[in-house]
């Protein structure tokens, strides 16, 4: 009993960054195993992502480029959100570069958006 005590003292006081980092490695060590055993989730590899985020930046793309009312460019704002999530979900098993494309794609649509805004409801 005193073992186990002693142990939950001990993570208690861990600090944040070493909280962070075993959790980061179990993750690490999580995919890594599963890419050896191969069995990976399907929706978690990274080509199934690109399949399913690439349409979905064209498609906001193109959008923007439409736009013609403010309650167009509010749904646009509203998807880039969700574009966003889906990136930020996707960053377990994405490879750092993957997040860096997927994320300039997002700023790309997210200018995109933010000029059609300007050209239909432009500031005074």
């Amino acid at each position: 009993m005193s073992a186990q005590l002693d142990q939950t003292e001990e993570q208690q006081f861990k600090s944040f960054a070493e909280k962070s980092a075993a959790r980061s490695a179990a993750l690490k060590q999580k995919w890594e195993n599963a890419r050896k055993e191969k069995v990976v989730v399907e929706e978690e590899t990274p080509e199934h992502f690109w399949d399913a985020f690439l349409p979905d930046v064209a498609r906001l793309s193109d959008a923007a480029a439409d736009a013609r009312d403010e309650a167009a460019v509010l749904k646009l704002e509203i998807d880039i959100q969700g574009l966003r999530e889906q990136i930020a979900k996707s960053a377990s098993y994405l490879k750092p570069y993957d997040v860096k494309r997927a994320t300039a794609d997002a700023q790309r649509v997210a200018d995109a958006i933010a000029e059609a805004k300007n050209r239909v409801a432009p500031k005074q």
